[in-house]
């Protein structure tokens, strides 16, 4: 799974327990199932929840963050 600050310069993300800074991305290993994702863009700020992403087994994904508060989940062949 790789996150992708896409239109941001940086990002902080959250998911699964994790915290992630995105300079522009990073990739990770997560389980399959559903993972909520949290955002914020300075270390003072609170997190925000921008939804919940399902992986199913088997697939690479590219999760595109953007800046009307959500993101864009791509399968990666």
């Amino acid at each position: 799974m790789t996150f992708n600050a896409n239109q941001f310069r940086f990002l902080y993300i959250k998911v699964a327990g994790k915290e992630l800074t995105l300079e522009p991305e990073k990739t990770i290993e997560l389980r399959e199932g559903s993972h909520t994702i949290k955002v914020r863009t300075n270390k003072a700020d609170e997190w925000e929840k921008v939804g919940r992403c399902r992986l199913s087994p088997g697939h690479d994904y590219k999760i595109l963050m953007l800046k009307s508060g959500g993101f864009k989940t791509i399968e990666v062949p």
